[in-house]
């Protein structure tokens, strides 16, 4: 090793020993959703406890809190510097989403449930079909009517599986 190169790594050592950290990475160890805080384990750093998921305090029930997964890899900003006082910037994986405390239930999935509505048009429209294209007959009272929509009714839509259009990771 260089002269050079030992002087330079002992200027930013000592550098980085007296420059405040405003930003550090580290690893999700634990989630509390009642108290929207996490701890955050960092590579041959001091472990972060009480980390928050909101950057304020008390931020009340109108705003977007999101929960990361035990084991995500985060960003924590330092609030004034304050190196027991963080919260997370940026999150790798995120368990759930909650907007506005989440009182409305899980956000529709679009594509799917435009799925189910294209089959229940498709099935009123099969129906519209087969009442356009009876003729009545004369003195069968409607029984040709009765034969073409008994094979209709007897076909019942599914009933929508709610896990397959609600993503229950994001609540509004």
């Amino acid at each position: 090793m260089s002269l050079e190169s030992v002087i330079q790594d002992t200027i930013e050592k000592a550098a980085k020993a007296i420059i405040p950290v405003l930003v550090t990475e580290g690893t999700v160890t634990k989630v509390d959703k009642t108290t929207n805080t996490c701890r955050v384990e960092r590579d041959e750093l001091p472990e972060l406890f009480n980390v928050r998921l909101n950057a304020i305090t008390t931020p009340g029930s109108d705003v977007v809190t999101i929960y990361p997964n035990v084991g995500s890899k985060v960003l924590v900003l330092f609030v004034e510097n304050n190196q027991t006082d963080g919260y997370i910037l940026s999150v790798t994986d995120i368990e759930e989403v909650i907007i506005n405390g989440g009182q409305n239930g899980g956000i529709a999935i679009s594509q799917k449930l435009i799925d189910e509505l294209k089959g229940i048009k498709d099935d009123l429209n099969s129906l519209k079909n087969l009442i356009n294209s009876w003729a009545p007959a004369n003195g069968d009272g409607g029984a040709a009517l009765k034969l073409i929509l008994t094979d209709w009714i007897a076909q019942s839509l599914p009933d929508p599986d709610p896990e397959a259009i609600i993503n229950t990771k994001v609540k509004h």
